[in-house]
């Protein structure tokens, strides 16, 4: 997760860590498998995984992240090259296009691969799957069910983006349940609620 890793250093060692199962820990002094001082250590610590495992993936989630490193996204990006070895894969999950990447790196030949915008159906499972914001007492474990329908219903045709409309569901959620926090309304009343708000 590039995320989590503030510099290309970061970034390299903890795909060496997860390529070669090594959890830093209180044994091991927290220390990671390497230290990657330089890329050619990172393109080393790589060589030795494709001689332990004979194929090796790497997937880097948020890989918009390495936008800030061009010359690490460059590294990345040219590592089949580096290792001489096409078993070397990697994968970059972004919700960036292409293009942004393209402009740092014009010389790599990518496959992009692009997913279609969720669909109603799947908005509402996902929004269900997250649950309800982990601050709301829920005053029934059916509530937050019962409103993301009539939620999707109204935003899915505004936003699709699951991060925004998440957002969005646990505010409107929050002033949904006001009514029954106030005694106002009973948690059962759907259309009254959905009114009131």
């Amino acid at each position: 997760d590039c995320l989590s890793c503030a510099s290309p250093r970061l970034v390299y060692e903890s795909a060496l860590d997860q390529l070669h199962a090594h959890t830093p820990s209180a044994i091991n002094g927290y220390a990671g498998w390497c230290t990657c001082e330089t890329s050619a250590v990172f393109v080393a610590g790589l060589r030795e995984a494709l001689e332990e495992y004979g194929q090796v993936c790497i997937i880097f989630d948020h890989a918009a992240e390495l936008l800030k490193y061009p010359e690490a996204l460059a590294l990345l990006l040219s590592l089949q090259g580096l290792c001489q070895d096409w078993r070397v894969q990697t994968i970059f999950v972004a919700e960036a296009a292409w293009e942004s990447f393209h402009w740092t790196t014009g010389f790599a030949d990518l496959l992009p691969i692009r997913f279609p915008s969720y669909t109603s159906q799947q908005l509402k499972a996902v929004l269900l799957a997250i649950g309800p914001p982990p601050s709301t007492d829920s005053p029934s474990a059916n509530a937050f069910a019962n409103f993301v329908p009539l939620f999707i219903d109204y935003y899915a045709e505004i936003c699709t983006d699951v991060h925004e409309l998440r957002y969005q569901c646990w505010q409107a959620f929050s002033n949904w349940l006001k009514p029954v926090r106030d005694g106002l309304l009973q948690i059962s009343d759907t259309e009254k609620l959905l009114f009131h708000a």
